[in-house]
């Protein structure tokens, strides 16, 4: 602690007029050995070099307690802003206690706040409930905003009751309306030719529009076969191990191209990736495993003509990206073109 009698000296401006008055006392001790000496030289001036030897004795009380109080001053380690309160630091202010509970306090569970319905792209705002002996604050860092519930003097929240809401206030999106696609006018004519890949539309101007829009095509084909018929033996009679009665057969062939890139002259080219077989194709299977089994017989099959299906349908599938984002597809028929 400082000394107070150092404050004390810079409270009432002692210390701080130490300069001034020193000097001032360094002059009467002057004045006073300059009279003195002149009273020497003239003894008829004694009475005025008494006067001064008084102000120089004067001089010099003055001089030794002024001189030392620096000293002291320094000694002590007290300077003018220590001692100035208006220099001195503010004084910490002591901490708010949270409301303690008493016999007489009212437990409340602070109700939760809601966010209010708005628009998509519109901030919703934060909903405050109102209720008797709850406070609600509120802080922001960024899109959240945390709410806090205190208790109101009187009363005291409930042991274990939420008080704390991270709330996120982001704005919800707003659902993207995509600009209408122009497809153009239905083809007048479209077929494929599945065994070499091609797709050909016309007219041809439909699908040159549709390139430019950065369309994707892609392709799918599927011949299904079926017939009937019994087997029978060119040799003698038919073997036990053969089926005297109505077989069928069955088949079916799908293939699919992705990825149709436009060639010179207008058509869709694909590389098509085959899966299945045919009805005919698992009839020859068979027949070739019956005559290397029976060989003496001779094995073959007798088909029923009116039993004969043969079916094949194609589509060409565009696709097109909207001004959202979004893929948008259409299909369209197309009939085949066997090659000659």
């Amino acid at each position: 602690m400082k000394s107070a009698e150092v404050c004390v000296l810079a409270a009432t401006g002692g210390v701080d007029a130490v300069p001034l008055a020193l000097t001032a006392a360094v002059v009467l001790v002057v004045l006073g050995i300059i009279a003195v000496a002149a009273a020497r030289s003239s003894r008829g001036r004694r009475g005025l070099a008494a006067g001064f030897g008084a102000l120089a004795l004067v001089g010099a009380l003055v001089v030794v307690p002024l001189a030392s109080a620096t000293p002291v001053q320094a000694a002590t380690g007290a300077n003018t802003s220590e001692c100035d309160p208006a220099q001195q630091p503010p004084a910490e202010k002591p901490p708010v206690d949270p409301p303690v509970e008493t016999p007489d306090s009212v437990i409340v569970s602070p109700a939760a706040p809601a966010l209010s319905d708005v628009a998509c792209g519109v901030e919703p705002a934060v909903l405050i409930p109102e209720m008797d002996g709850v406070a609600y604050g509120q802080t922001r860092a960024g899109n959240i905003v945390t709410v806090t519930a205190t208790a109101e003097p009187g009363f005291v929240l409930a042991e274990g009751a939420v008080a704390t809401w991270p709330l996120d206030v982001t704005p919800q999106p707003c659902a993207c309306v995509p600009d209408e696609i122009n497809w153009g006018a239905d083809p007048i004519f479209a077929s494929v030719d599945d065994y070499a890949g091609y797709v050909y539309v016309q007219p041809q101007e439909w699908t040159e529009a549709l390139v430019a829009q950065g369309s994707s095509f892609s392709v799918v084909t599927q011949e299904v076969t079926q017939f009937s018929g019994q087997w029978v033996a060119q040799n003698g009679e038919l073997p036990e191990g053969i089926d005297p009665g109505t077989v069928t057969f069955d088949g079916v062939i799908d293939k699919s191209g992705t990825n149709g890139a436009l060639t010179e002259w207008g058509a869709l080219q694909f590389d098509l990736a085959t899966s299945g077989q045919s009805a005919y194709s698992t009839y020859l299977a068979e027949e070739a495993a019956l005559r290397e089994l029976y060989p003496e017989s001779e094995i073959t099959f007798q088909i029923d003509g009116e039993t004969w299906l043969y079916q094949f349908t194609s589509s060409l599938t565009v696709t097109l990206l909207d001004s959202c984002g979004t893929a948008v597809s259409r299909s369209y028929d197309l009939v085949r073109v066997v090659p000659t």
